[in-house]
């Protein structure tokens, strides 16, 4: 099984993940998901392979989603 380095980026513009192998010399970025709103936190179980984002709006309040 080959490893892969994962990296999970929450903006005011969205959630972004980015992957790369071990070397780390190319990354594949995908996103944005939830776009235009603020992400918090986002949070990978690799067990389940389900990702978790914790987003805030100051109208609607903080929100938690999963994949």
């Amino acid at each position: 099984m080959a490893q892969q380095v994962l990296v999970l980026v929450g903006t005011r513009k969205g959630a972004f993940d980015m992957e790369s192998g071990p070397a780390r010399c190319r990354w594949k970025v995908r996103g944005p998901y939830h776009e235009g709103m603020n992400i918090m936190h986002l949070a990978f179980d690799a067990r389940s392979g389900i990702l978790f984002a914790a987003i805030g709006d100051p109208w609607f309040g903080s929100r938690v989603y999963s994949s």
